[in-house]
C-alpha cells in the first residue's frame, strides 16, 4: 500500500466492510480525494472523499442515476451502501463514499482531438438514456 492510505481513517473502512491488501491513491482527479482499494478477493474499488462544496445528497441523485443506466445495461460505476445502510460515510467533516470500479483511464486534460470526438459520443449516448427518464426534475 503506498502511504497515501493513511489518509483514509480506519472507521472508514470498517464502515464500508473493507479489508484492503492494497490502497492507492488516483492523482488524476479534480475534484474529491480517490483511492483505489483492492480486497483479497482481487476486487476492486473505488473509495473517494468528497470535496466539501459537495454534500451528501448528491449520492442519492447519483445512485438513481446509475441504476437507471445499468437498467439500459450500460456500463456505469454503482454506489455501495456501508454497512449502516446509509449510501455515505462521514468522519472528522469529511463525506466519503464507495463505487465499484470500471476499468479504463481519466483524463485531466484532453490529450487530442479523437479523444475529445469521442468523449462527445459518450456524452451523446449518456443524455439520450435519459430521453425517457420517469422524473427528470428530481436533478433540478
Amino acid at each position: 500500500m503506498d502511504a497515501s492510505h493513511q489518509l483514509i481513517p480506519a472507521s472508514i473502512l470498517h464502515a464500508y466492510g473493507l479489508n484492503p491488501t492494497t490502497i492507492v491513491r488516483n492523482t488524476d482527479g479534480l475534484i474529491n480525494q480517490t483511492w483505489f482499494v483492492e480486497n483479497y478477493s482481487s476486487t476492486r474499488f473505488v473509495l473517494q472523499r468528497l470535496h466539501p462544496a459537495i454534500g451528501s445528497q448528491v449520492n442519492r441523485k447519483i445512485d438513481r442515476i446509475t441504476q437507471h443506466l445499468a437498467s439500459l445495461n450500460l456500463c456505469t460505476p454503482m454506489l455501495f451502501t456501508a454497512n449502516s445502510g446509509q449510501d455515505c460515510v462521514t468522519c472528522d467533516g469529511f463525506v466519503w463514499r464507495l463505487l465499484s470500479y470500471v476499468a479504463g483511464k481519466s483524463f485531466n486534460k484532453v490529450p487530442d482531438l479523437q479523444y475529445a470526438r469521442e468523449a462527445g459520443s459518450v456524452l451523446a449516448s449518456f443524455h439520450s438514456a435519459f430521453l425517457d427518464y420517469p422524473d427528470v426534475s428530481e436533478f433540478e
